[in-house]
């Protein structure tokens, strides 16, 4: 009781604060914002509360009715903004592409959209296409075009917006790292703080622009450095990372990783608001901002919006999804497979699943598929991020049949497959940073292999918890496993989310050799896998070997005993914290 009081009185200070201090020439601005929508059109449901949440029908209803107010004098000037990544994540986007997403948006009318990772997912053709098709302003600051002049006519490094008489910029950035391995044709991104530092200053001295919006790709702490490092932005709104932010008792299952909004103080006094709103449109952010004549941040307010049954749907963005659904329908009724036992997904994130068992065998036998040479393949490893697989397929429950949609709607991020050369003692710390994905309070990190059978100890520490590691050959004549090489160099087949070090495994970014895309994505691979064959019964077993205490006296694996673990660790966020600062 005595915290809930503490936290009324906190909320009753800033309304009071946001409320009391006024002048005329003041800006008053609501922030409406989202990322990370991947192609959730529809609302999604959750079984773990058994509710919906979510659809373009209740953010299309949300923007439009704070539009309303301010046209009808009731409520502040509004701007609703997305800061990227809407295109790839559902079958929505595996059948509709760039071309459904422009009729949704150019419905919404977003004052802006970043250009967000997943936007090159369609590739330099769709991403092109799509920017000729909307009507609202896309961005990006931090792109150099080359030669991709049609694209650069469309995506401006910044817009400005005259709102009550004060001039207000919104501009974007990609984090570098982040876009390596994309299909992004001859464009290159280039670093965030100087391109930032650059355009801000043209935009309050040339322009006159007294307040600044930037739309981020990039995590949390990413979004702290800029706010230190690049004057005279206001507010950052980011996306990438699903951050869920929020102030005391959070609505429903999410965690807060800090408060809404993140307060960053740079070394002039100035603020700066940082804010994320999750991902899929659980949440829709919503920030109230008042700003002085000169700009600065005189007060704000907020907190985002859960996104459920209780948020009411535009009508005529629901009339549009319905128009769409009939091409996603077809999928759910052409049948792919069948296969009797029940395609478990949903416990990938923290222990061997059959479902990433039989993604990750299909992705090995594409490969051996194309391979001409000694052996049966050049390859006979691959690591996939759990996250990946979305969903269970519950196929005994349709007459033991897999549909194209299943699969769709279980790979709907559809990442395209590299293979790349891994030293055997780099694959082992990869490996034991698995370890703390296969903690059930973990949803992100840990792997799904092929060709590896491992051996955990979790009551060993971080660093020493990889006991036994065994490889399957490739240029062999009958597959067979061996004690893993600590000097040799392993071929692996990943997906271009890893390669860019995405989910804790920024060392796969560091340390893998000579990439090579093998020319197709993970959906497609199992779709024509499971095209093949006309009945699966994939298990689980034999992956993670059971834990034998016999192995506390071989050394040889674990990555404590061949290396100082701590000072590994420490370097390595030196180094990543150096290579921040000095971009």
């Amino acid at each position: 009781m005595t915290f809930l009081i503490k936290h009324l009185l906190t909320i009753n200070l800033v309304i009071t604060n946001f409320c009391g201090i006024i002048a005329n020439d003041d800006l008053e601005l609501l922030i409406l914002h989202t990322g990370c929508i991947h192609a959730r059109y529809e609302e999604t449901f959750e079984p773990r509360t058994g509710k919906y949440y979510g659809g373009v029908d209740r953010l299309s209803y949300m923007v439009k009715k704070a539009r309303e107010q301010r046209e009808a004098g009731e409520g502040p000037a509004v701007l609703y903004v997305d800061s990227g990544d809407i295109f790839s994540g559902s079958i929505w986007f595996f059948v509709h592409s760039y071309r459904g997403a422009a009729k949704i948006f150019n419905e919404i009318q977003p004052d802006a959209v970043n250009v967000g990772v997943h936007e090159f997912d369609a590739k330099m053709e769709g991403l092109t296409k799509f920017s000729e098709l909307i009507n609202f302003p896309i961005i990006s600051t931090n792109i150099n075009f080359h030669n991709e002049t049609e694209l650069e006519k469309k995506i401006k490094p910044a817009i400005i917006k005259v709102i009550d008489g004060v001039k207000v910029a919104i501009l974007g950035y990609i984090i570098p790292e982040w876009i390596l391995y994309a299909e992004k044709g001859g464009i290159e991104f280039l670093d965030v703080i100087p391109l930032l530092n650059k355009e801000c200053r043209r935009l309050r001295f040339e322009e006159d622009v007294k307040v600044i919006i930037a739309l981020s790709q990039g995590t949390i702490d990413t979004d702290r450095l800029i706010a230190h490092g690049v004057d005279y932005i206001n507010v950052i709104i980011g996306t990438g990372s699903a951050a869920f932010l929020w102030n005391g008792v959070p609505p429903d299952l999410e965690t807060p990783v800090d408060s809404y909004p993140v307060k960053v103080t740079r070394r002039d006094g100035s603020l700066v608001l940082i804010v994320h709103a999750y991902q899929y449109l659980k949440y829709m952010g919503k920030l109230q901002v008042r700003f002085t004549k000169d700009g600065k941040i005189r007060a704000f307010f907020g907190t985002p919006i859960l996104m459920d049954s209780s948020i009411s749907q535009d009508p005529k963005m629901t009339k549009l999804i319905e128009e769409l659904r009939h091409d996603v329908i077809s999928y759910d009724q052409k049948v792919l497979t069948t296969c009797s036992v029940l395609l478990e997904g949903s416990s990938c994130n923290h222990q061997e699943c059959n479902f990433g068992n039989l993604v990750m065998d299909a992705i090995v036998e594409y490969r051996a598929s194309q391979y001409q040479g000694p052996g049966w393949t050049d390859a006979a490893v691959a690591l996939m991020n759990s996250g990946s697989i979305t969903t269970d397929i519950n196929s005994p429950q349709h007459e033991d049949q897999i549909f194209y949609g299943d699969i769709i709607r279980a790979l709907p991020y559809s990442e395209m497959l590299y293979m790349v050369e891994i030293k055997g003692s780099d694959l082992l710390f990869i490996l034991e940073i698995s370890t703390v994905g296969l903690e059930p309070t973990n949803t992100a990190q840990f792997l799904l292999t092929a060709g590896l059978k491992v051996m955990f100890d979790f009551n060993s520490r971080f660093g020493k918890r990889v006991k036994l590691i065994k490889v399957r050959c490739a240029e062999c004549d009958v597959p067979e496993y061996f004690p893993l090489d600590l000097k040799k160099r392993y071929k692996v087949i990943i997906t271009n989310y890893l390669l860019r070090g995405r989910s804790g495994y920024t060392i796969i970014r560091d340390v893998v050799w000579n990439p090579i895309s093998i020319g197709e994505r993970d959906t497609n691979v199992i779709i024509k896998y499971l095209e093949k064959v006309k009945y699966v019964i994939p298990e689980v077993g034999g992956r993670l070997i059971p834990y034998d205490k016999r192995f506390n006296g071989n050394r040889q694996h674990s990555f404590g005993s061949r290396f100082n673990f701590d000072c590994y660790c420490f370097l390595l966020m030196l180094s990543s914290f150096v290579t921040l600062i000095t971009k």
